[in-house]
């Protein structure tokens, strides 16, 4: 463990740490998320990993995390919420266009 904060008002525990994998390599982004969602007892669905950088010459990496106290949502579904959006203002927009004539 490198650094912890604790995040009161974006309600989450920003994390660095040191991962260890001697003779492995760079663990996945699935890998580490289980291994922090064991050691912190939360679901995986509340960690955002923001980084894993493997440490030239080690067999270690550094990885970087927000662990939430509710769901994160993912940029996958970000895009497509925001998509929808897009497409409601759109559908909203052209009722008014064909009512205003």
């Amino acid at each position: 463990m490198i650094e912890e904060k604790e995040n009161v008002l974006l309600e989450r525990k920003e994390v660095k740490l040191i991962f260890d994998h001697e003779k492995k390599p760079t663990p996945s982004v699935s890998e580490v998320v289980k291994v922090l969602s064991e050691r912190y007892g939360v679901p995986e669905t509340h960690i955002d990993l923001k980084y894993i950088l493997g440490i030239k010459g080690k067999g270690e990496s550094l990885v970087k995390a927000m662990i939430y106290n509710k769901p994160v949502k993912k940029k996958e579904e970000k895009k497509t919420e925001e998509a929808k959006t897009e497409e409601k203002k759109e559908e909203k927009t052209e009722e008014k266009e064909e009512g205003g004539k």
